[in-house]
Formats: structure tokens, C-alpha cells, sequence
């Protein structure tokens, strides 16, 4: 990060918070990514991108995978061998299951109300629109995708969506 005052406009751990991600910029338009040893202060990683989207910036449970949502796209770094996996199309909204596997994102680049779900290690991407998901309330036509999230339930990988205008949560299991 420069030696100036910089806005920092997103914060990740890594699992064991042993490291953080930080998004920021400068007045100027200067804008940049770090990720920090937080032990000694040694900067890990160091990108001159932007981060752009929701949430930003996440680890993978174990910390061995790290997402950067930039304006050049959806970076996927592998940490232990700091090395740049993929980069996806750019993203409104994405997100990491918990054990690093599935990466989901909305893209406007697919269609407004589809979800990308890109398998992290085989590099396979499939597409689903609202019509693949379980509603969790009245099903309505769908409206632009606004957040994605993934948790494990009853030993399955489920991923959640949320539409403009819905008053629910769809969801499939992957």
C-alpha cells in the first residue's frame, strides 16, 4: 500500500488468520490489492487491480485458495504456490464454498439472471438460470441475480441465490 492515506474498501482472512486481503485506493484513482502475513508484515501477494463487487475478496476455508473480484475479472490464485489458477469474467457478486471446491458467480456477460458455477479443479464451468433452483417462497419471474452463497448442509454442498425483487431464496445442491 503506498505511503499515503488510502480508503480501504475491502477486508479478508484467510482461515487461520495468519494473513489478510486488502482492497484499496487512493484519492487519485490509484487502486491496488494486498495480502499480508500478519506475523510480520511481509506482503504475500501484491496485484495493481481494482477490486470491484460483493464481497470482494475470500479465502477458501483452508486459506489455500484466494478470490479477488477485479474489473479484469474473477482472479483465482492457488496461495501456497502463489500462482494465478484462472481469471473468470467480471462479477457482481461471487462466492467460494467452503471447502474451495465450486466458485459461483453472476455475470451480466451470461445473463443478468444466471449463475456460473466454476469448478475449481477440474476448471469446468455450468451454467444454471432461476429455473434450475428450488424457491424457498413464492416463485415469481426471476430479476437480475443479486448475491450468491454456499454453505454445506446435511453432508451436501448447497448453493443459495437471491434475485432483485424476490422475497425468497433459491437453492440447489451441487
Amino acid at each position: 500500500m503506498p505511503n499515503s492515506p488510502a480508503n480501504v474498501h475491502h477486508l479478508a482472512f484467510n482461515g487461520d488468520g495468519t494473513q489478510i486481503a486488502i482492497g484499496w485506493g487512493l484519492e487519485d484513482g490509484e487502486q491496488g490489492l494486498l495480502v499480508l502475513d500478519i506475523e510480520t508484515g511481509e506482503t504475500v501477494l501484491e496485484l495493481a487491480d481494482t477490486v470491484n463487487g460483493d464481497p470482494g475478496l475470500q479465502f477458501s476455508a483452508g486459506g489455500s485458495i484466494f478470490v479477488a473480484q477485479t474489473y479484469r475479472g474473477v482472479s483465482i490464485w492457488d496461495m501456497e504456490m502463489l500462482t494465478e489458477l484462472y481469471v473468470l469474467r467480471p462479477s457482481e457478486a461471487a462466492a467460494l464454498s467452503p471447502d474451495g471446491h465450486w466458485l459461483a458467480i453472476n455475470s451480466r456477460a451470461i445473463a443478468y439472471t444466471d449463475v456460473l458455477i466454476f469448478d475449481l479443479k477440474t476448471g469446468e464451468e455450468r451454467v444454471f438460470s432461476p429455473d434450475d433452483f428450488r424457491a424457498g417462497g413464492p416463485m415469481g419471474p426471476a430479476i437480475g441475480l443479486m448475491g450468491v452463497a454456499f454453505t454445506e448442509y446435511e453432508g451436501e454442498t448447497v448453493l443459495a441465490t437471491m434475485h432483485e425483487e424476490e422475497d425468497h431464496v433459491n437453492w440447489l445442491s451441487v
